[in-house]
């Protein structure tokens, strides 16, 4: 008999720090997610409630980023891009940027060297366009 094969568990990364979503903005309306998810440094996604890392939907197209779909309430969903939550949460805005937001600029996220990397160390804040 054929039994069906695990997925290895993820591995346990020794310097992967966990923040909350608490910092977000964007997320700020949905209470419960602050409560329920946390992002890390290495741009993962985990459920503080079970413990599980949750699974991320891999862009088809190498322009789009990684993003996370959370669930929320009454089957609605609501997907995030990784890189910015990871940017969110562990990448402060300098001085130069929070006033150019403030002029009307547009704050983007860019990947340092692999576009494929969503680790904190990979990411920075850049001044796109004014709106």
């Amino acid at each position: 008999m054929n039994y069906p094969t695990r997925k290895p568990a993820l591995e346990f990364i020794s310097n992967e720090k966990w923040k909350g979503l608490k910092n977000l903005k964007k997320l700020s309306f949905y209470k419960n997610l602050e409560d329920i998810y946390e992002i890390s440094s290495f741009g993962r996604v985990r459920n503080k409630i079970s413990g599980k890392i949750e699974a991320l939907v891999n862009a088809d197209n190498l322009r789009v980023h990684t993003t996370f779909r959370f669930n929320l309430k009454k089957g609605r969903t609501r997907s995030y891009s990784i890189p910015l939550l990871v940017a969110e949460a562990f990448l402060p805005k300098s001085i130069e940027l929070l006033k150019a937001e403030a002029e009307g600029y547009r704050i983007r996220i860019k990947h340092l060297k692999d576009f494929n990397n969503n680790q904190a160390g990979n990411l920075i804040w850049v001044k796109y366009s004014k709106k």
